[in-house]
């Protein structure tokens, strides 16, 4: 058996989408999702890695030797391979007590895409989701951007509630609402 596949057999199976837990893919998972975050102390991302049992404390023990100045535990816990890039997503959105939305397979409300045009969307990296009530949720890389939720907010003239996205899946769900940017290279047919 390969090393990939021993790494891969020892890291922990992550909750299932839809417990609050894991990665969101719809709008009533967001909405439970959203509910459960604000209830949830913010806690770091290696002690919501260890409360899931996606590593033990042996692990922990382990990794902390291996720390590289100025980086995080969990960096050196994915370096390690101890946790996949997926646990130390849904890890960094449970650390901030936001939701983390899969944006390829969410299905976006076109009223929410319309609040914001292109450019801005494109420039700020952020994605109109849905609404809540009165409340634009939005996907970022970085829900913990106050400013990007103030100035959206005042923007709008309503309340923003932002969510965690990967940033590459991201700019291609920016891309896959608004079309490709117009400064986009195109490719010429010979």
């Amino acid at each position: 058996m390969s090393d990939r596949a021993l790494v891969a057999q020892d890291i922990p199976r992550l909750p299932p989408a839809g417990t609050g837990l894991g990665l969101v893919r719809n709008t009533e998972q967001l909405q439970a999702a959203r509910r459960q975050h604000r209830l949830e102390a913010p806690r770091s991302p290696v002690s919501w890695l260890l409360e899931q049992g996606v590593i033990g404390t042996q692990d922990v023990e382990r990794a902390r030797p291996m720390l590289r100045p100025g980086e995080p535990l969990e960096m050196t816990l994915l370096r390690r391979g101890k946790i996949d890039r997926e646990a130390l997503d849904l890890a960094r959105a449970a650390s901030l007590s936001v939701p983390f939305v899969d944006v390829k397979r969410f299905r976006r409300d076109p009223k929410a895409v319309a609040t914001i045009e292109a450019s801005w969307a494109r420039t700020h990296e952020v994605l109109p989701l849905c609404f809540d009530g009165p409340v634009l949720v939005a996907a970022c890389a970085d829900p913990s951007d106050v400013e990007l939720e103030q100035i959206l907010g005042f923007t709008l003239n309503r309340i923003v509630e932002l969510v965690m996205a990967r940033p590459d899946d991201l700019q291609r769900a920016i891309v896959a609402a608004y079309g490709p940017s117009e400064d986009a290279p195109t490719q010429r047919l010979l």
